[in-house]
Order: C-alpha cells, then sequence, then structure tokens
C-alpha cells in the first residue's frame, strides 16, 4: 500500500487566505484590511512575519488595541488575543518577552513555522491561550500534515 503524501505547503500568503475562508466559513467575521478575526465578540489577531524582533514583539503585545478599517473610516478594538506566526526562527529574547508575563501567556501565542520550510513537518508553538481561532489555526495546519511541538520545552517547564 502506497502512503498518502501530505499536500504540499503553501506559501504564507496562500495560508493566509485559505484560513481567513476557513474561519468565515465558520460563520466568524473576518475583518477585510487586516487579519482579524471576530469569533465570539473577541478580537483575534494574527500577525503573519518573517521574523520577529524582542522589541516589535514588547511593543505590541503591550498594547491590548488596534485600530480597524471599517469602509473608509477606523474604529479602535480590543484584541482579545493575539498569534505572531514567524517564517524564521524565534530568537530567545522574544520567547522570554513572552514566558516571563504569564498574562501574556493567556493572551499570545508564538508559532514558528521556520522547519515547515526546510522540509520538517513539524511546527513550533508556545500557545497557552484559549484562543479557538488559535485552536482552529492548529487544527488548519495538521491537514497538511503538519505536528506542533512546544518551542523550547525545557523554557517553559523552567517558567
Amino acid at each position: 500500500m502506497r502512503k498518502k503524501r501530505a499536500a504540499p505547503f503553501p506559501n504564507v500568503w496562500d495560508i493566509v487566505e485559505k484560513f481567513k475562508r476557513r474561519c468565515k466559513n465558520k460563520g466568524w467575521e473576518i475583518c477585510e484590511y487586516e487579519d482579524l478575526v471576530n469569533a465570539g465578540g473577541e478580537y483575534h489577531h494574527l500577525i503573519w512575519t518573517r521574523h520577529v524582533y524582542p522589541s516589535t514583539f514588547k511593543r505590541v503585545a503591550m498594547n491590548p488595541y488596534q485600530s480597524v478599517r471599517e469602509g473608509d473610516s477606523y474604529k479602535r478594538v480590543n484584541i482579545a488575543y493575539l498569534a505572531w506566526i514567524s517564517q524564521e526562527s524565534v530568537s530567545e529574547g522574544t520567547l522570554e518577552i513572552l514566558l516571563k508575563n504569564q498574562s501574556l501567556l493567556r493572551k499570545i501565542a508564538l508559532y514558528d513555522i521556520s522547519p515547515i520550510y526546510k522540509g520538517q513537518p513539524t511546527c513550533l508553538k508556545v500557545n497557552e491561550t484559549e484562543s479557538p481561532v488559535f485552536q482552529e489555526f492548529e487544527r488548519f495546519l495538521k491537514r497538511y500534515r503538519i505536528s506542533f511541538r512546544p518551542m523550547y520545552k525545557e523554557a517553559l517547564v523552567a517558567h
């Protein structure tokens, strides 16, 4: 019997669009101009980036509000959950900022998808949130036969 091959992993913008369609099919509201999902009245922001800089991470993580474009105007919304999805390895400095703050751990997920682009079927993560959108993101990646392992598991235990 031949083993079923995993679907090839798409580029990051294909992932974004496919995931947003999946969220919309679940009945969640998708913001037209940002990668924000309104699920159950809570905003879940997905930040797709090549690299997570510790200073940027800290600045964004500490600000729970974001301006969201609606037509020709903007409104300020409270971001309940924030996921950083990085195409490059996440620095220890960024990870340290997250792990040292329990309130951030409940609000922010961190995904390092760099191994996927090296042909490894594993995504590194820190996700201690209760975000249904981020849980759906993990199920979504599993359709590409991507598994997850904790990012720096020993660091998680230490904090």
